[in-house]
């Protein structure tokens, strides 16, 4: 499978969700770097199915994985990782429980 995983180029201070294009959901860490959101696309996913559900997690998951590499981090603040993985988790949660009832009733 090939990855759906886009790096954006915007610099965002905040975490506040902006317009998506249609069929993508942004992931973003609460850091202030020019790297720190992920396009993830689901437009050929099929959310009426568990199996399209548990493919868009795992897309979201590997967005965060990448978004939140401890490598990205200072050595001095190891937890950084967590708490990056963490916040991106809880702001994308919710757009993903209210995505997949909205695109099951299709």
């Amino acid at each position: 499978m090939r990855a759906f995983l886009i790096a954006s180029a915007a610099l965002l201070a905040s975490t506040a969700v902006s317009a998506e294009p249609a069929g993508t959901l942004v992931i973003k860490a609460d850091r202030v770097l020019a790297d720190n959101q992920r396009a993830v696309a689901y437009g050929d996913l099929q959310l009426a199915s568990a199996e399209g559900r548990a493919a868009l997690r795992n897309r979201v998951g590997m967005a965060i994985d990448s978004l939140c590499d401890p490598k990205r981090f200072s050595v001095a603040e190891p937890t950084d990782a967590n708490k990056c993985a963490a916040q991106a988790w809880a702001d994308v949660t919710p757009r993903l429980n209210e995505l997949s009832p909205r695109l099951a009733a299709r």
